[in-house]
């Protein structure tokens, strides 16, 4: 007789598998919603009661761990004009050199 894998006789064994279903699914969204800068431990448990609607919403959710406001340091900026006054400088001292 082949190997079997059984959960568990009628309702009862479905409830097991949904159980062990939804606490995949939990980890799985956890891991996803701590790599956005999510509260992982939150969304394990919202993953483990709504399953792939929680999974689904944390997959399409914005990553918090990036700053989508953000400017320039002022230095970057006086150091890149700086940049480009030396190489206009540089430039026309070539062209005169000509």
């Amino acid at each position: 007789m082949p190997f079997q894998f059984n959960l568990g006789d009628g309702a009862g064994g479905l409830v097991v598998f949904v159980i062990l279903l939804n606490v995949i699914v939990g980890a799985f969204t956890a891991k996803v919603a701590s790599e956005k800068g999510h509260d992982g431990a939150g969304w394990f448990f919202l993953g483990l009661v709504l399953g792939l609607v929680a999974f689904a919403i944390i997959c399409i959710a914005p990553d918090e761990s990036v700053d989508y406001d953000y400017e320039p340091d002022d230095k970057l900026a006086l150091s890149l004009e700086n940049i480009e006054k030396k190489l206009e400088k540089i430039e026309s001292e070539l062209a005169e050199k000509r």
